[in-house]
């Protein structure tokens, strides 16, 4: 888990959570995991440290997609955060990343 010497967030509630993680089985391969996202929720995104921004972004933008185009049961509060172990808290913490447009 990547990690940060202070979050300003520690506590999300009402969350979904999203996986994107390295597959050791084929070489360079990324896979994410969304099928336990809700639209009307907070999502946290776990992202395994081993993997390149070039490889993650894909799937983020994947991810911001889904959220920006669906109508049924959209949540204008819903808000993305990427976990991470905060270590000035020795626990996990939040970066929000809602409003931040990859290109």
């Amino acid at each position: 888990m990547p990690e940060v010497s202070k979050s300003n967030i520690t506590e999300v509630s009402d969350l979904s959570p999203a996986y994107i993680f390295y597959d050791e089985t084929l070489p360079d391969s990324v896979e994410l995991n969304r099928k336990n996202l809700i639209i009307s929720t907070n999502w946290i995104v776990n992202v395994d440290k081993r993997l390149t921004l070039e490889q993650v972004i894909p799937k983020i933008q994947i991810l911001q997609n889904k959220r920006r185009n669906t109508e049924m049961h959209k949540n204008e509060n819903a808000k993305d955060y990427y976990s991470c172990n905060d270590t000035s808290i020795k626990n996990l913490g939040f970066l929000e990343f809602t409003h931040v447009d990859y290109i």
